[in-house]
């Protein structure tokens, strides 16, 4: 059975699900292969940056996809849906009200990053909650990209091969899940107002954290 089976038998609400990579290159391969696995779903990202990245990656072997720049609302995106893959900013997402999920296409959304504030990947959810379908949100994270690097560094990395973790495989760790929670809360304490940044990299000098 496929991760994404279980949308099949019966409407359910949302799923999050993290998966963590130790490369950046090794999760932008495991997120083509979710893309591929299946039929419509929207890709998002936090920063222009990662965003350019995928879509530059996906364009290199041939998956294409259309670019949203616009406000993405929970109704239009249900009412008007795009086929094959879309690309938009997280910041772009306008959600409703809650609503019990019912009948309908599963929708599978795909977040490219974590941010570092949890406040900005919770927007994600309320978008999906607001969709009223069975949903799977799964967000990829790399042990090499700024945010993990920051609370678990270089030597988490090598634990985790010394324990046999392959690049081409993807790591379910709750434990590592709430590190990340931990790390955005303490982001959440010590960065200024947040604000927009070109990327990961801009926004920890934007907000004094970098």
């Amino acid at each position: 059975m496929g991760f994404w089976d279980w949308l099949s038998p019966k409407p359910k609400s949302v799923v999050e699900t993290d998966l963590i990579w130790l490369t950046k290159t090794a999760k932008l391969a495991g997120l083509a292969v979710e893309v591929k696995s299946g039929g419509p779903c929207l890709v998002l990202a936090h920063f222009p940056s990662t965003l350019r990245e995928v879509q530059e990656a996906f364009t290199a072997i041939g998956l294409d996809g259309e670019r949203i720049d616009g406000q993405i609302k929970a109704t239009e995106f249900l009412n008007n849906p795009q086929p094959g893959t879309t690309f938009a900013l997280v910041q772009h997402l306008q959600f409703d009200e809650p609503k019990d999920a019912t009948e309908g296409e599963p929708v599978r959304i795909f977040v490219v990053e974590r941010h570092f504030l949890r406040v900005q990947d919770d927007r994600v959810l309320q978008f999906a909650e607001s969709l009223g379908r069975p949903v799977g949100v799964m967000f990829f994270l790399a042990m090499d990209e700024p945010l993990m690097r920051k609370f678990a560094g270089d030597w988490v990395s090598n634990v985790l091969r010394n324990l046999g973790q392959k690049e081409t495989e993807a790591l379910k760790s709750a434990m590592v899940e709430r590190r990340v929670k931990a790390a955005q809360a303490k982001f959440a304490e010590q960065a200024r107002p947040d604000e927009a940044a070109e990327s990961p990299e801009d926004w920890l000098d934007q907000n004094g954290v970098g």
